[in-house]
């Protein structure tokens, strides 16, 4: 009889362990089975946004534009060969920034004529241009492709043009903005 009891125990034992395995599998099933319940959430990106840009307005003899307000006026070189009328800008600290306003005359009243374009279209491979317009003037845009940030707009107004660069070594989210604001503030006296 002894013999015959622990027979029943293993019996008892392993019927209780194959209940409990039946259980679980069938918890299991039901589980990855159903449908889920609650809310999915997707992942938070924090991705910088271009800061609120101040602006001075600027009134020079040829044009008046606006300018970010933390851009330091520098003392620029003396117009030479074509040029009209020159503005330098700088932008410390970090991200640094260098702006250059240029007016140019246009003998031929083409922007050929501008020594700064000529050098831009010649050397294609290294300069993309794009165009828009800008209150209804054509606006021409080089981007260097082998700066981190190196941009320069040309617009002509009759026997005139003005070239806005805009230059960063390591330029923050606002780049295109601050270019986008001076060309966009641009008016001719």
């Amino acid at each position: 009889m002894v013999g015959a009891t622990n027979i029943e125990r293993k019996k008892l034992i392993y019927g209780v362990l194959a209940v409990l395995l039946a259980g679980v599998v069938v918890t299991l099933l039901v589980l990855t089975h159903s449908s889920a319940n609650g809310t999915v959430y997707s992942p938070v990106v924090n991705t910088p946004k271009a800061p609120v840009i101040t602006s001075v307005s600027v009134h020079g003899q040829y044009i008046s534009f606006k300018r970010p307000s933390n851009f330091e006026p520098q003392k620029p070189d003396k117009p030479s060969g074509n040029e009209l009328e020159v503005f330098e800008y700088i932008k410390r600290p970090a991200p640094f920034y260098t702006l250059n306003i240029v007016v140019s005359s246009l003998p031929s009243g083409n922007l050929t004529d501008d020594g700064s374009y000529n050098f831009r279209t010649i050397n294609n491979n290294q300069f993309a241009a794009t165009s828009f317009s800008v209150n209804g003037q054509p606006v021409l845009v080089f981007s260097d492709n082998t700066q981190s940030y190196a941009k320069a707009a040309f617009m002509a107004h009759g026997n005139k043009d003005v070239s806005v660069a805009l230059n960063a070594s390591l330029p923050g989210p606002d780049a295109d903005q601050i270019l986008q604001t001076v060309l966009n503030t641009i008016s001719w006296q």
